[in-house]
């Protein structure tokens, strides 16, 4: 929420992505007016490809948590089978 601060905002529709439908910008305060082809070109080197750092940070949790799962589960998996295989 901005309050008491004029911002220029500009909402630009039909990105022709399959990602996004509409982009909300918000200009800075120093900045003067861009055109419309300026505009789209900084917003599509912004949005190509890049993420937000803590969005990479929680994938390669995730992948951490995952790999360690599937370890466990080999492990319990092969001590079982041992298990079996030396008292039955």
């Amino acid at each position: 929420m901005i309050k008491g601060v004029t911002r220029s905002i500009i909402e630009i529709n039909n990105m022709d992505s399959k990602y996004f439908e509409r982009a909300i910008v918000v200009l800075r305060n120093d900045c003067p007016l861009p055109d419309d082809n300026t505009i789209k070109k900084e917003l599509a080197l912004n949005l190509n490809g890049k993420q937000p750092s803590f969005i990479n940070a929680a994938k390669i949790t995730q992948r951490i948590k995952i790999a360690a799962a599937a370890a466990a589960g080999a492990l319990i998996s092969a001590s079982v089978c041992l298990a079996v295989y030396l008292f039955v």
